[in-house]
Protein backbone atom coordinates (compact mmCIF):
# COMPACT_ATOMS: atom_id res chain seq x y z
CA UNK A 1 0.00 0.00 0.00
CA UNK A 2 1.47 3.22 -0.92
CA UNK A 3 1.39 5.46 1.84
CA UNK A 4 2.64 9.75 2.20
CA UNK A 5 4.65 10.51 5.99
CA UNK A 6 4.46 14.55 5.95
CA UNK A 7 7.63 15.71 7.88
CA UNK A 8 6.52 19.03 9.49
CA UNK A 9 9.10 21.58 10.32
CA UNK A 10 7.13 24.76 9.85
CA UNK A 11 3.91 25.64 7.69
CA UNK A 12 1.23 23.30 7.11
CA UNK A 13 -0.56 25.44 4.28
CA UNK A 14 -2.76 23.66 1.18
CA UNK A 15 0.23 25.96 -0.54
CA UNK A 16 3.08 23.68 1.31
CA UNK A 17 1.78 20.78 0.85
CA UNK A 18 0.31 20.91 -2.64
CA UNK A 19 4.99 22.38 -2.87
CA UNK A 20 5.88 19.64 -1.55
CA UNK A 21 4.04 16.60 -4.02
CA UNK A 22 5.69 18.58 -6.83
CA UNK A 23 9.12 18.38 -5.55
CA UNK A 24 8.49 14.72 -5.13
CA UNK A 25 7.85 14.41 -8.84
CA UNK A 26 3.99 15.64 -9.12
CA UNK A 27 4.15 17.57 -12.78
CA UNK A 28 3.08 20.96 -12.79
CA UNK A 29 1.26 20.41 -15.90
CA UNK A 30 -0.72 17.74 -14.11
CA UNK A 31 -2.16 20.22 -11.55
CA UNK A 32 -2.83 22.85 -14.22
CA UNK A 33 -4.35 20.44 -16.30
CA UNK A 34 -6.83 19.53 -13.76
CA UNK A 35 -7.45 22.68 -12.21
CA UNK A 36 -8.12 23.85 -15.90
CA UNK A 37 -11.03 20.89 -15.90
CA UNK A 38 -13.03 23.19 -13.31
CA UNK A 39 -14.74 26.28 -14.03
CA UNK A 40 -13.40 29.29 -12.88
CA UNK A 41 -14.88 32.58 -13.22
CA UNK A 42 -11.06 34.89 -13.41
CA UNK A 43 -7.72 33.35 -14.88
CA UNK A 44 -5.42 31.66 -12.65
CA UNK A 45 -1.51 31.10 -13.01
CA UNK A 46 0.09 28.51 -10.61
CA UNK A 47 4.19 28.32 -10.74
CA UNK A 48 6.88 26.84 -8.91
CA UNK A 49 10.47 27.35 -8.43
CA UNK A 50 13.47 26.23 -6.65
CA UNK A 51 14.68 27.90 -3.43
CA UNK A 52 16.62 27.34 -0.70
CA UNK A 53 15.42 27.44 3.06
CA UNK A 54 17.92 27.08 5.73
CA UNK A 55 20.57 25.66 3.36
CA UNK A 56 17.66 22.92 1.92
CA UNK A 57 16.64 23.06 -1.22
CA UNK A 58 12.83 23.47 -1.50
CA UNK A 59 10.12 24.29 -4.03
CA UNK A 60 8.31 26.92 -3.48
CA UNK A 61 4.25 27.41 -5.19
CA UNK A 62 2.63 30.26 -6.16
CA UNK A 63 -1.32 30.76 -6.88
CA UNK A 64 -1.99 34.31 -8.78
CA UNK A 65 -5.87 35.11 -9.08
CA UNK A 66 -6.06 38.77 -9.96
CA UNK A 67 -7.46 41.25 -7.61
CA UNK A 68 -11.52 40.75 -7.82
CA UNK A 69 -13.45 44.26 -6.71
CA UNK A 70 -16.75 43.34 -7.67
CA UNK A 71 -19.35 45.04 -5.02
CA UNK A 72 -21.86 42.78 -4.04
CA UNK A 73 -25.06 43.93 -1.49
CA UNK A 74 -24.52 43.31 2.09
CA UNK A 75 -26.67 40.02 3.23
CA UNK A 76 -28.98 40.82 5.63
CA UNK A 77 -26.91 38.79 8.64
CA UNK A 78 -24.33 40.86 7.73
CA UNK A 79 -23.03 43.45 10.09
CA UNK A 80 -21.59 45.86 7.66
CA UNK A 81 -21.14 46.37 3.76
CA UNK A 82 -18.15 44.54 1.82
CA UNK A 83 -16.08 45.54 -0.96
CA UNK A 84 -15.36 42.33 -2.37
CA UNK A 85 -17.60 39.67 -3.53
CA UNK A 86 -17.98 36.44 -1.45
CA UNK A 87 -18.28 33.14 -2.74
CA UNK A 88 -20.82 30.32 -0.14
CA UNK A 89 -19.23 27.15 0.37
CA UNK A 90 -22.05 25.30 -1.10
CA UNK A 91 -21.04 27.42 -4.79
CA UNK A 92 -17.25 26.17 -4.22
CA UNK A 93 -18.93 22.68 -4.22
CA UNK A 94 -20.55 23.06 -6.99
CA UNK A 95 -17.42 24.21 -8.80
CA UNK A 96 -15.74 21.07 -8.32
CA UNK A 97 -19.23 18.24 -8.78
CA UNK A 98 -19.95 19.92 -11.67
CA UNK A 99 -16.40 19.72 -13.29
CA UNK A 100 -14.83 17.22 -15.97
CA UNK A 101 -12.16 15.81 -13.00
CA UNK A 102 -12.01 12.44 -11.68
CA UNK A 103 -14.51 10.83 -8.50
CA UNK A 104 -11.13 10.34 -6.91
CA UNK A 105 -10.32 14.30 -7.06
CA UNK A 106 -14.07 15.34 -6.31
CA UNK A 107 -14.08 13.09 -3.54
CA UNK A 108 -11.28 14.16 -2.03
CA UNK A 109 -11.85 17.88 -2.74
CA UNK A 110 -15.57 17.32 -1.91
CA UNK A 111 -14.46 16.16 1.62
CA UNK A 112 -12.15 19.06 2.73
CA UNK A 113 -14.33 21.49 1.59
CA UNK A 114 -17.40 19.81 3.52
CA UNK A 115 -14.67 19.79 6.81
CA UNK A 116 -13.80 23.24 6.73
CA UNK A 117 -17.55 24.48 6.05
CA UNK A 118 -18.73 22.69 8.63
CA UNK A 119 -16.48 23.67 11.37
CA UNK A 120 -16.97 27.18 9.81
CA UNK A 121 -20.81 27.08 10.54
CA UNK A 122 -20.35 25.63 14.09
CA UNK A 123 -18.11 28.63 15.44
CA UNK A 124 -20.31 31.39 13.46
CA UNK A 125 -24.27 31.47 13.67
CA UNK A 126 -24.59 34.39 11.83
CA UNK A 127 -23.82 32.56 9.12
CA UNK A 128 -25.85 29.60 9.22
CA UNK A 129 -25.02 26.21 7.57
CA UNK A 130 -23.70 27.90 4.25
CA UNK A 131 -20.88 30.01 5.49
CA UNK A 132 -19.26 32.32 3.10
CA UNK A 133 -15.65 32.94 2.38
CA UNK A 134 -14.03 35.84 0.28
CA UNK A 135 -13.81 35.23 -3.47
CA UNK A 136 -10.02 35.60 -4.08
CA UNK A 137 -9.75 33.32 -1.06
CA UNK A 138 -12.12 31.09 -2.28
CA UNK A 139 -11.13 30.41 -5.38
CA UNK A 140 -7.24 29.95 -4.10
CA UNK A 141 -7.98 27.49 -1.37
CA UNK A 142 -10.45 25.63 -4.18
CA UNK A 143 -7.37 25.34 -6.71
CA UNK A 144 -4.94 23.87 -3.50
CA UNK A 145 -7.64 21.21 -2.70
CA UNK A 146 -7.90 20.18 -6.65
CA UNK A 147 -3.86 20.20 -6.93
CA UNK A 148 -3.73 17.72 -3.72
CA UNK A 149 -6.37 15.96 -4.69
CA UNK A 150 -4.11 15.79 -7.70
CA UNK A 151 -0.96 14.75 -6.53
CA UNK A 152 -2.81 12.06 -4.26
CA UNK A 153 -4.05 10.31 -7.34
CA UNK A 154 -1.03 10.57 -9.32
CA UNK A 155 1.46 9.25 -6.53
CA UNK A 156 -1.95 6.29 -5.68
CA UNK A 157 -1.64 7.44 -2.20
CA UNK A 158 -3.95 5.44 -0.15
CA UNK A 159 -3.01 6.64 3.59
CA UNK A 160 -1.79 9.47 5.20
CA UNK A 161 1.00 9.90 8.26
CA UNK A 162 2.29 13.00 9.71
CA UNK A 163 4.22 14.35 12.41
CA UNK A 164 3.09 16.28 15.43
CA UNK A 165 2.05 19.96 13.74
CA UNK A 166 3.68 23.64 14.94
CA UNK A 167 1.07 25.78 16.15
CA UNK A 168 3.32 28.61 17.09
CA UNK A 169 3.18 30.45 20.51
CA UNK A 170 2.80 34.09 19.87
CA UNK A 171 0.34 36.53 18.25
CA UNK A 172 0.95 36.78 14.47
CA UNK A 173 0.83 40.47 13.43
CA UNK A 174 -1.89 41.28 10.90
CA UNK A 175 -2.59 43.46 8.27
CA UNK A 176 -3.95 46.45 10.55
CA UNK A 177 -0.44 45.92 12.71
CA UNK A 178 -2.75 44.60 15.54
CA UNK A 179 -2.10 41.47 17.42
CA UNK A 180 -4.22 38.77 16.00
CA UNK A 181 -4.82 35.17 17.56
CA UNK A 182 -4.89 31.94 16.13
CA UNK A 183 -7.51 30.92 13.32
CA UNK A 184 -10.34 29.58 15.24
CA UNK A 185 -11.00 26.99 12.41
CA UNK A 186 -7.86 25.80 13.07
CA UNK A 187 -8.09 25.02 16.91
CA UNK A 188 -11.40 23.66 16.50
CA UNK A 189 -10.19 20.94 13.73
CA UNK A 190 -6.83 20.48 15.86
CA UNK A 191 -9.62 19.64 18.51
CA UNK A 192 -12.02 17.62 17.20
CA UNK A 193 -9.30 15.58 14.80
CA UNK A 194 -6.95 15.02 18.21
CA UNK A 195 -4.31 16.57 16.16
CA UNK A 196 -1.10 17.12 18.20
CA UNK A 197 0.80 19.91 18.37
CA UNK A 198 4.13 21.15 19.35
CA UNK A 199 5.36 24.81 20.66
CA UNK A 200 7.65 26.59 18.70
CA UNK A 201 8.92 30.04 19.07
CA UNK A 202 7.44 31.47 16.28
CA UNK A 203 5.88 34.97 15.81
CA UNK A 204 3.76 33.95 13.26
CA UNK A 205 0.66 30.95 13.35
CA UNK A 206 1.63 28.66 11.04
CA UNK A 207 -1.23 26.48 10.16
CA UNK A 208 -4.17 27.58 7.92
CA UNK A 209 -7.61 25.99 7.69
CA UNK A 210 -6.90 24.00 4.95
CA UNK A 211 -3.68 22.68 6.28
CA UNK A 212 -5.46 21.62 9.46
CA UNK A 213 -8.55 19.86 7.49
CA UNK A 214 -5.79 18.23 5.64
CA UNK A 215 -4.07 17.03 8.43
CA UNK A 216 -7.31 15.59 9.82
CA UNK A 217 -7.50 12.70 7.43
CA UNK A 218 -3.90 11.52 8.89
CA UNK A 219 -4.62 8.12 10.15
CA UNK A 220 -1.53 8.31 12.61
CA UNK A 221 1.12 11.07 13.84
CA UNK A 222 4.21 8.96 14.04
CA UNK A 223 6.73 7.86 11.41
CA UNK A 224 5.34 4.55 9.44
CA UNK A 225 7.89 1.62 9.00
CA UNK A 226 7.85 2.34 4.75
CA UNK A 227 9.94 1.37 1.95
CA UNK A 228 11.03 5.27 -0.10
CA UNK A 229 9.86 5.45 -3.23
CA UNK A 230 9.98 9.45 -3.81
CA UNK A 231 10.69 12.45 -1.15
CA UNK A 232 10.59 16.71 -1.78
CA UNK A 233 10.62 19.33 0.04
CA UNK A 234 8.03 22.37 0.30
CA UNK A 235 8.46 26.03 1.69
CA UNK A 236 6.65 28.59 2.73
CA UNK A 237 6.92 31.76 2.03
CA UNK A 238 7.63 33.14 5.15
CA UNK A 239 10.95 32.91 6.43
CA UNK A 240 11.25 32.21 9.99
CA UNK A 241 14.35 31.49 12.27
CA UNK A 242 14.52 27.58 11.37
CA UNK A 243 13.73 26.24 7.91
CA UNK A 244 10.17 26.91 6.59
CA UNK A 245 9.62 23.58 5.33
CA UNK A 246 8.04 20.75 4.88
CA UNK A 247 9.16 17.04 3.54
CA UNK A 248 6.71 14.34 1.71
CA UNK A 249 8.05 10.57 1.98
CA UNK A 250 6.15 8.54 -0.50
CA UNK A 251 6.58 4.55 -0.42
CA UNK A 252 5.23 1.83 0.31
CA UNK A 253 3.69 0.78 4.00
CA UNK A 254 6.56 -2.06 5.33
CA UNK A 255 5.33 -6.05 5.52
CA UNK A 256 4.85 -6.89 9.13
CA UNK A 257 5.12 -3.67 10.49
CA UNK A 258 3.66 -3.52 14.11
CA UNK A 259 1.98 -0.30 14.30
CA UNK A 260 0.28 1.61 17.27
CA UNK A 261 -3.23 0.01 17.16
CA UNK A 262 -5.55 -0.26 20.29
CA UNK A 263 -8.71 -2.39 21.12
CA UNK A 264 -11.60 -0.84 22.37
CA UNK A 265 -14.07 -2.86 24.24
CA UNK A 266 -17.55 -2.83 26.09
CA UNK A 267 -19.93 -5.37 27.22
CA UNK A 268 -23.92 -4.01 26.48
CA UNK A 269 -26.92 -6.04 27.65
CA UNK A 270 -29.37 -3.56 27.14
CA UNK A 271 -29.46 -2.04 23.81
CA UNK A 272 -31.81 -3.29 20.93
CA UNK A 273 -29.77 -5.08 18.22
CA UNK A 274 -30.58 -2.66 15.09
CA UNK A 275 -29.47 0.48 17.44
CA UNK A 276 -26.42 -1.59 18.14
CA UNK A 277 -26.40 -2.20 14.28
CA UNK A 278 -26.91 0.98 13.80
CA UNK A 279 -24.29 2.69 15.94
CA UNK A 280 -21.49 0.24 14.12
CA UNK A 281 -22.43 2.30 11.06
CA UNK A 282 -21.07 5.28 13.08
CA UNK A 283 -17.60 4.01 14.59
CA UNK A 284 -16.94 3.13 11.04
CA UNK A 285 -17.20 6.87 10.25
CA UNK A 286 -15.49 7.67 13.00
CA UNK A 287 -12.28 6.01 12.27
CA UNK A 288 -12.70 2.55 13.09
CA UNK A 289 -10.86 -0.25 11.33
CA UNK A 290 -12.73 -3.14 12.42
CA UNK A 291 -16.06 -3.75 14.45
CA UNK A 292 -17.55 -6.96 15.55
CA UNK A 293 -20.39 -8.09 18.14
CA UNK A 294 -19.32 -11.17 20.18
CA UNK A 295 -22.58 -13.27 21.65
CA UNK A 296 -21.31 -13.45 25.67
CA UNK A 297 -23.10 -14.22 29.32
CA UNK A 298 -22.88 -11.44 31.88
CA UNK A 299 -24.10 -11.16 35.29
CA UNK A 300 -27.10 -12.95 36.79
CA UNK A 301 -26.95 -15.43 33.36
CA UNK A 302 -28.09 -12.34 30.77
CA UNK A 303 -27.34 -12.49 27.13
CA UNK A 304 -25.32 -9.62 26.52
CA UNK A 305 -23.12 -7.89 23.84
CA UNK A 306 -19.47 -6.98 23.67
CA UNK A 307 -18.54 -4.56 21.06
CA UNK A 308 -15.16 -4.75 19.67
CA UNK A 309 -13.26 -2.17 18.15
CA UNK A 310 -9.73 -1.92 16.26
CA UNK A 311 -8.79 1.83 15.51
CA UNK A 312 -5.86 3.57 15.52
CA UNK A 313 -4.43 5.07 18.68
CA UNK A 314 -5.26 8.60 17.67
CA UNK A 315 -8.51 7.61 17.18
CA UNK A 316 -9.16 6.47 20.96
CA UNK A 317 -10.28 8.86 22.62
CA UNK A 318 -13.26 10.35 20.58
CA UNK A 319 -13.84 6.26 19.90
CA UNK A 320 -14.35 5.96 23.39
CA UNK A 321 -15.90 8.77 24.28
CA UNK A 322 -18.69 8.29 21.29
CA UNK A 323 -19.25 4.78 23.11
CA UNK A 324 -20.05 6.35 26.34
CA UNK A 325 -22.52 8.91 24.68
CA UNK A 326 -24.16 6.72 22.28
CA UNK A 327 -24.79 3.62 24.16
CA UNK A 328 -25.97 2.71 27.57
CA UNK A 329 -22.37 1.31 28.27
CA UNK A 330 -21.11 2.61 31.83
CA UNK A 331 -17.08 1.89 30.95
CA UNK A 332 -14.88 1.27 28.40
CA UNK A 333 -11.46 -0.50 28.14
CA UNK A 334 -8.60 -0.25 25.58
CA UNK A 335 -5.88 -2.48 25.17
CA UNK A 336 -2.86 -1.56 23.11
CA UNK A 337 -2.58 -3.83 20.47
CA UNK A 338 0.18 -4.87 17.81
CA UNK A 339 -1.23 -6.05 14.54
CA UNK A 340 1.20 -7.42 11.65
CA UNK A 341 -0.19 -6.80 8.29
CA UNK A 342 0.96 -7.93 4.79
CA UNK A 343 0.65 -5.13 1.97
CA UNK A 344 -2.16 -4.98 -0.77
CA UNK A 345 -3.06 -3.94 -4.05
CA UNK A 346 -5.58 -3.98 -6.52
CA UNK A 347 -5.12 -5.30 -10.49
CA UNK A 348 -6.96 -5.97 -13.21
CA UNK A 349 -7.64 -9.10 -14.76
CA UNK A 350 -9.37 -9.51 -18.18
CA UNK A 351 -11.67 -12.47 -18.31
CA UNK A 352 -14.44 -14.26 -20.74
CA UNK A 353 -16.80 -11.91 -18.36
CA UNK A 354 -14.90 -8.63 -18.51
CA UNK A 355 -12.82 -6.80 -16.88
CA UNK A 356 -12.32 -7.80 -13.15
CA UNK A 357 -10.63 -6.18 -10.25
CA UNK A 358 -8.23 -8.82 -7.58
CA UNK A 359 -6.82 -8.02 -4.12
CA UNK A 360 -3.31 -8.80 -4.44
CA UNK A 361 -1.55 -9.65 -0.55
CA UNK A 362 1.96 -9.23 -1.01
CA UNK A 363 4.44 -10.54 1.91
CA UNK A 364 8.14 -10.64 2.21
CA UNK A 365 8.41 -10.49 -1.12
CA UNK A 366 6.26 -13.39 -2.62
CA UNK A 367 2.74 -13.20 -3.42
CA UNK A 368 0.56 -15.77 -0.69
CA UNK A 369 -3.07 -15.38 -2.57
CA UNK A 370 -5.66 -12.93 -4.64
CA UNK A 371 -9.27 -12.87 -4.82
CA UNK A 372 -11.54 -11.30 -6.88
CA UNK A 373 -13.30 -8.07 -5.96
CA UNK A 374 -17.06 -8.63 -4.47
CA UNK A 375 -18.52 -5.73 -6.28
CA UNK A 376 -16.98 -6.47 -9.59
CA UNK A 377 -18.11 -9.88 -9.51
CA UNK A 378 -21.83 -8.69 -8.39
CA UNK A 379 -22.26 -6.11 -11.16
CA UNK A 380 -21.01 -8.70 -13.85
CA UNK A 381 -23.65 -11.26 -12.59
CA UNK A 382 -26.60 -8.80 -12.22
CA UNK A 383 -25.73 -6.90 -15.43
CA UNK A 384 -25.68 -10.21 -17.82
CA UNK A 385 -27.59 -12.46 -15.56
CA UNK A 386 -24.67 -14.67 -14.72
CA UNK A 387 -24.00 -17.18 -11.87
CA UNK A 388 -22.13 -15.35 -9.49
CA UNK A 389 -20.05 -18.38 -8.63
CA UNK A 390 -18.84 -18.68 -12.10
CA UNK A 391 -17.33 -15.38 -13.24
CA UNK A 392 -15.86 -15.45 -9.44
CA UNK A 393 -13.89 -19.08 -10.19
CA UNK A 394 -13.14 -17.50 -13.30
CA UNK A 395 -11.75 -14.94 -12.12
CA UNK A 396 -9.63 -16.27 -9.21
CA UNK A 397 -8.16 -19.08 -11.79
CA UNK A 398 -7.00 -16.36 -14.36
CA UNK A 399 -5.81 -14.04 -11.55
CA UNK A 400 -4.02 -17.15 -9.80
CA UNK A 401 -2.14 -18.06 -13.34
CA UNK A 402 -0.94 -14.65 -13.08
CA UNK A 403 0.15 -13.30 -9.87
CA UNK A 404 -0.12 -15.85 -7.16
CA UNK A 405 3.10 -17.55 -5.66
CA UNK A 406 5.18 -15.39 -7.76
CA UNK A 407 7.49 -12.75 -6.65
CA UNK A 408 6.13 -9.16 -5.63
CA UNK A 409 6.38 -6.12 -7.63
Amino acid sequence: MTIAYLDVKASVSGNVILAAFVSAGLPLAVIQNTVAQVPFQDPWNITAEPTMRGGISVTILTIAIPHHTTTIQPAQNRAFPRDRSYHTYSTILDQITSSNVSAQVKNTCTNLLSLLASTQAQLSAATGNDPEIPHTDAQKILIECIGIAAGIEYFGVKAIYASPLALGDHHSVGAHKVPTPANPIVLTLLKKCQIPINPTLSKLYLITPLGAAFMCNAISFDRPMMTLECAGSGGGHEELDWPNIMQIIIGSLADSISSNYVLIETNIDDMPANALAFFADKLWSAGALDVFFTAIQMKKGRPGTQLSIIANEVSEKSIAALILHETTSFGVRCVPLRKYEASRTIETVQTAYGAVRVKIKKFNGAIPGVWPEYEDCAKISAEHNIPFLDIYYSTLLEARIKFAHGAAK
